[in-house]
Order: structure tokens, then sequence, then C-alpha cells
């Protein structure tokens, strides 16, 4: 009789006193009020097991007893016994598919060259200890959330092996259900279709990303059940439709990352209904991001993606710059602006690669299409600015910034930093699922207090453009797909002149 599973293993090491060993020993704390949630959720580390006991055979046991694997990596773990003893046999387990193994690295460590370097992180792209502490706390109880969430969704081993109860007969037994694919990310690419209509339509393809993979997979159109292409005022029923094939089929709710065309940026797409059960907004019921499309299908910016990186490797770290109204003075365009690829914009400006561009209601001008065209152009990862149908002010607009954590403050006394002073301080986002739920979040919280208290909260009155250099389906593939982009003006090939940019308005 095959043994049940039933076990969550949580593993780590680190010396005592550790800024790492305080992160390892947070996420357990958190994991606690989960044990009371659901009686049937144990947790097991190496430190319980009671004095007297034989430690082999309590480890081999809990080793057999595993469901969920929660591995904390640093540097000292990897050098450990522990790494041996507990980690390699968890992750044996793990590519047979006998348990659910979930891990994180804590601090800086050369994990890079381990079998578990090819399993995507709990928060991808991150290491705990490098994060600002409002920062780390919030990762830390993501992650714990995560586990449960992992532990609920992970089938039983009986139901795994296909294994009877011993009193049921073979003609009565049903197989169980197939399990619903996990997945990080869904991605929809909009395009403008070609067809010589009086109102644009819309072409579309949609793609997903599997958990633990890097590469997005096309899902053919007629899956999710939508027409070829879309009026924009009709691309709620496609939402609706990919809203809908996501919960029939994925075993989770994953970040939708829309790739709009430059003349859809502009749209209120948080406030967008979506049918889930009830009409509600696409910023309360899908944890999603705006990108540009235009970046992904137009060769004279999709060759500039070294600029992307760049720009996003210090938005991700905070060691970036807002676009101020000064340096923009400086320029003509967006684009001819050379800090944006990296350079210094003058020999006394410090730290002033630009990473992110903020418009405030004060600069709101008729020329917001042409300020959109030049904001893609300067390839820089963030833009925010408030929607055409947004009351925002400018000390709303900064609070929210604030509370999505798009800001970075952390409290440095430096004289030296140039953007101490700065009413914007430095652009921050080192983890795009993480925003994008997290901003789900406070919208839905935000709603709620809307609807007691009747405050005028608006949260989907914010427009966050959001790119990444790697974070997107193969730009090849798009290209073929939509043959006929190029009869957008924004895809008019290298060489060809993009019209005219007039005077951009930016205001901090």
């Amino acid at each position: 009789m095959v043994a049940e599973k039933d076990l969550v293993f949580v593993s780590y090491y680190a010396a005592k006193g550790r800024a790492v060993k305080r992160s390892c020993e947070a996420i357990w704390t958190q994991l606690q009020p989960f044990t009371r949630i659901d009686t049937r959720f144990k947790l097991w580390r190496r430190d319980i097991i009671s004095a007297g006991s034989n430690k082999d055979e309590e480890l081999e046991a809990s080793l057999r007893r595993c469901k969920i694997a929660v591995l904390l990596v640093c540097s000292e773990y990897l050098a450990s016994e522990h790494w041996d003893r507990e980690a390699k046999p968890l992750l044996a387990a793990a590519q047979k598919n006998e348990i659910h193994l979930l891990w994180q690295q804590v601090a800086a460590c050369n994990c890079n060259h381990e079998a578990i370097h090819d399993l995507q992180q709990i928060i991808p792209e991150t290491v705990l200890t490098h994060c600002r502490p409002a920062v780390r706390g919030q990762y830390e109880q993501t992650i714990s959330e995560e586990v449960f969430k992992a532990w609920k969704e992970f089938p039983l081993l009986s139901q795994r092996l296909h294994t009877l109860p011993i009193d049921n007969q073979a003609q009565n037994f049903t197989l169980p259900m197939p399990l619903r694919r996990r997945c990080d990310a869904v991605a929809l690419v909009l395009a403008p279709s070609g067809q010589e209509t009086p109102e644009v339509h819309y072409a579309w393809r949609a793609f997903i990303q599997k958990a633990g993979e890097e590469q997005f997979q096309l899902i053919p159109n007629g899956a999710i059940g939508g027409c070829p292409s879309y009026v924009k005022n009709s691309l709620p029923v496609l939402l609706e439709c990919l809203r809908y094939w996501i919960a029939c089929e994925l075993g989770d709710e994953p970040v939708l990352e829309i790739f709009a065309p430059r003349d859809l940026l502009n749209e209120d797409w948080g406030n967008i209904g979506i049918q889930a059960g009830e009409k509600m907004p696409l910023n309360t019921s899908q944890p999603f991001l705006l990108r540009s499309s235009d970046r992904l299908l137009n060769p004279r910016l999709n060759n500039r993606e070294g600029a992307l990186r760049r720009m996003h490797h210090h938005l991700v770290m905070g060691t970036g710059a807002w676009l101020t109204p000064e340096r923009l003075a400086k320029m003509k365009t967006l684009e001819t602006l050379k800090s944006l690829d990296g350079e210094s914009l003058d020999e006394s400006a410090n730290n002033s690669v630009i990473s992110a561009i903020c418009l405030l209601p004060s600069a709101i001008s008729k020329h917001k299409s042409t300020w959109i065209e030049s904001v893609l152009h300067s390839m820089a990862p963030l833009v925010v600015w408030p929607t055409r149908s947004s009351a925002l002010g400018e000390e709303q607009l900064l609070k929210f910034l604030r509370c999505l954590q798009l800001i970075r403050e952390d409290g440095s006394e430096d004289s030296d930093d140039p953007c101490k002073d700065d009413m914007l301080k430095r652009p921050y986002c080192p983890d795009l699922a993480h925003f994008a739920k997290a901003r789900q979040n406070l919208a839905r919280s935000a709603n709620e207090r809307k609807r007691k208290s009747h405050s005028a909260i608006d949260f989907a009155g914010l427009t966050i453009l959001v790119d990444h250099p790697d974070r997107t389906p193969d730009r090849k593939m798009l290209q073929a797909l939509f043959l006929s982009s190029h009869q957008d003006p924004a895809s008019a090939p290298a060489g060809e002149p993009l019209g005219t940019q007039s005077a951009l308005l930016i205001s901090s």
C-alpha cells in the first residue's frame, strides 16, 4: 500500500544573525497561520526534530512524506551538507513528478550552476536580501501564499498514481480529471488588421508561458473562440473569451500581458468590464500588464532591444531616474536623448540613466498621441500617465505611485544623491508579475472602500506601460503572423520617415 504524502518540507541553511537567516525565518513564520486555516497542512524543517530522536531516520521519513518542497537558496546552503542530504533528493523527486518543488534565491550565490536553476523561482529574477525591507517583507508573504496554494492544488499521491482505495471495485473506479495547466503568463498581442473599413479592425494572437518555461507558446485562436478581428469597442468581448479560457484551462490565475498598438495605449484598459460571474473592471478581475505591440512588430523599434535591456536593468535595481522637465528642455524629442541609451545627459549629472517617464495631469495636452509615439521610440521600460477619462490630481497620482511601490525611497541620507530631493524618487519595478498582482489587490481594496464610503478612489484611472526585454513572444513568429502590420504607419520599414513629432509636455 502506498504511503500518502502530505508534508511541506522547508529546507534552508544560513548562519545565525545574518539577513538571509532572518528572511528564511520570516517565510517560515508566514507559513504558520496556514496550519490553522487547514489542519492537514503540515510543515517540517530539520530544526523541529525533537531531542533524543534519530536525526537520519526523521529526515528520511520526512523526505518520504514530502508533497511540497520549499528550497531557500544562498551560498551557505549550497556549501553545507544539507544541500546534498535534502535539496538533491528533493530535486530528484521533483524531476520524477513525485513532489512539487518551489524555490527562491535568498542571497547571492552560484546556484546558476545547479539543476535547480532550470526551474522558475517563486518570485522570478529576484534575490530577497537585495530588496529593500518593505519589498522583501511583501515577497516573503507572497512566497508563503504561493506555497499554500501549491499544497492545495498539487494532487494527492493516490490521485497521481491512479491507485484505488481497498474497498473499491475496479469496475466502479473513474480516473481523476486531468490536472489543469499551470502557467506564469498569458500574452494577448493586438495589431491593426489592415482591413479597408471605416473603423479600424485589430487582429490578435494569444500565447501562454507555462510554469517554469521561458518561452511563450501560441494558443490557437479557435481554442479561445474569438472572432478573427475586432473593432475597438468590441475588444471587451475578446477579453471575456480569453478570461473564460483562462478560468477553464489553467490551474491558477496568470498575469495577462496585453500588447497594444500605439493608438490603443491611451484607452481606459483598467475600467474595461469583464464578465466573470458578474461584470467587473479588468483592473480587479484579472492581474494584467499593458505593453507595446509596436516594440515587437516594428523592426525599427525591436532592433533597439539593447537600449530597453540597459534601462530595464536600472528599473529592476532602482538605480535609474525619471525624466524631468529640466532634461526634457535640453532635447528636441525623446528619441534623440542619449541618456535614454545609458549615457549621461551632461557631465555634471550622476546616475542619469532614464528608466521611467511620468506625465502628470498638469501636463496633459491635445498632442497625447504624438507624445505616446515619442515615448515608444524612447524605449523607456516604464511610462505612467492618467487615462483620458481620469480626474486624478498630481498629488493623488504620486500617492498611487507610492502605493504601487513604483518609487524607490530608501531613506538614504547621502547628500550626493541627485534624486534625494526630487518629488519623484527613483523608479523601481523589480518583478512584473508581482507588480500586476499587487496592483490588482490594491484596486480591489480601493473599490471596496469606495462602495462603503463613496470616496473617489480610481486606481483604474492610471495607465502604466511597462515593457520587459525578455518576456515576449517570438518576434519573428509575430511578424509572420501579422503580415498586414506593415500597413500601420508605426511599422514603417527602417529608413522611411515616421512623421514629425511636436514638442512634448512632461511635468514632475
